[in-house]
């Protein structure tokens, strides 16, 4: 009623108690005392929210009979109310891995037995805040990011991209060469932004650089990798690539950025959503 033990000493817990474990051969034996607890609750770890094209690793915490308590994500079974929102991994190794695929929110699961619990996950989403196209010089060029999340976010897996005016196919996979392979976290509130390498003593905290400048007319794709997955983008001046949303802002020239206004702004238009600034303020809100 505690515990079955098979052949080669594979013992299976069946129910909370403690039974005796004999081991015998040729007349000799040996006895182990086993002790099986019963699992009361589960604790999933907490999780705020998740921007969309990133990942995040949640931990379900089993309490105990006895009060103890051991990690059991790879014990449990995980699923999601809405897998278009947020995915959740349920295979060996990985379990407990949530991915963002949008920006709506979704109920995550852990189930061992008849004992569950679930993590309502906010969706939000890391948007490029600002830019500078070109200066004086090409190298005064920046590109900042910010996000409406309300906890920190890991950047891994996020890259951006920068298409010429006429590139039509920004979404294929094969990135121009200005590109910025995002790494480390951004926490609440926190603007990030990487300039151009030729200028990099120029600024204070940029978190990475870029080379090749970008032009008066084209667009930049902030995505998942190399995938067609694109999670912001704003296209600028004459350009006809595809890296723009609903309409593209005006072109900045040499004295300008442009910022959405206000900060964080995202109607998916980006006419609307940005506008020319004297000031660059690339680190700090707009």
């Amino acid at each position: 009623a505690v515990a079955t033990v098979a052949a080669g000493g594979l013992a299976t817990g069946v129910g909370a108690g403690t039974a005796t474990i004999t081991a015998a051969q040729d007349g000799i034996s040996g006895t182990a005392s086993l002790t099986v607890r019963a699992l009361m609750s589960i604790t999933i770890s907490e999780a705020v929210d998740l921007a969309w094209g990133t990942t995040k690793q949640l931990v379900a915490t089993g309490t105990y009979s006895d009060a103890s308590t051991a990690d059991v994500t790879e014990l449990a079974t995980w699923t999601t109310s809405d897998a278009a929102a947020i995915s959740v991994s349920d295979s060996a190794g990985t379990k407990g891995l949530v991915t963002g695929i949008s920006t709506a929110g979704a109920t995550i699961t852990a189930t061992i037995g008849t004992i569950s619990d679930s993590s309502a996950i906010g969706g939000c989403k890391i948007v490029i805040n600002e830019f500078q196209v070109r200066g004086t010089t090409a190298s005064d060029e920046f590109i900042e990011l910010a996000s409406n999340c309300t906890s920190e976010q890991s950047l891994v897996g996020l890259r951006i991209a920068y298409r010429s005016a006429t590139n039509a196919n920004p979404i294929d996979g094969a990135d121009s060469s200005l590109v910025v392979t995002l790494a480390g976290t951004m926490a609440v509130g926190e603007h990030v932004f990487y300039v151009n390498s030729a200028v990099a003593g120029s600024y204070t905290g940029e978190r990475g650089t870029f080379t090749n400048g970008m032009a008066d007319a084209g667009g930049l794709g902030l995505r998942v990798g190399v995938s067609a997955t694109v999670v912001d983008m704003v296209g600028w001046g004459g350009a006809t690539n595809l890296f723009f949303e609903t309409a593209r802002v005006t072109a900045p020239n040499a004295t300008q950025s442009a910022a959405r206004t206000p900060n964080r702004a995202d109607t998916d238009n980006n006419f609307a959503d940005f506008a020319l600034v004297t000031v660059k303020t690339p680190g700090a809100a707009n």
